[in-house]
């Protein structure tokens, strides 16, 4: 019984942990296309992590990175100035 509510416990605890979202909240590009910032909060601004970004152009990859971030960071990824593009972002 105890080995029962002590599993619940865990599995509780290690659900909460992966529960936290982010969120893309700026997402900007150069003029000239070169350099593309992605702003990414922790809906738990005590929330830390690695943030992976990759940057899409016609839905296909075109350049990544990735970050450790705490809260709210910014990630500036270099690119041979495409323009025309979307951000998407997950935890690592």
């Amino acid at each position: 019984m105890r080995f029962k509510i002590f599993l619940i416990i865990i599995f509780t605890f290690l659900f909460q942990l992966k529960s936290y979202a982010f969120e893309i909240t700026n997402y900007t590009v150069s003029i000239t296309g070169i350099f593309h910032d992605v702003t990414v909060a922790f809906s738990d601004l005590n929330k830390s992590g690695s943030v992976r970004c990759v940057i899409k152009k016609d839905g296909k990859p075109v350049a990544m990175a990735d970050r450790y971030i705490r809260g709210v960071g910014t990630i500036k990824i270099k690119t041979p100035g495409i323009t025309g593009t979307v951000a998407s972002c997950q935890e690592l």
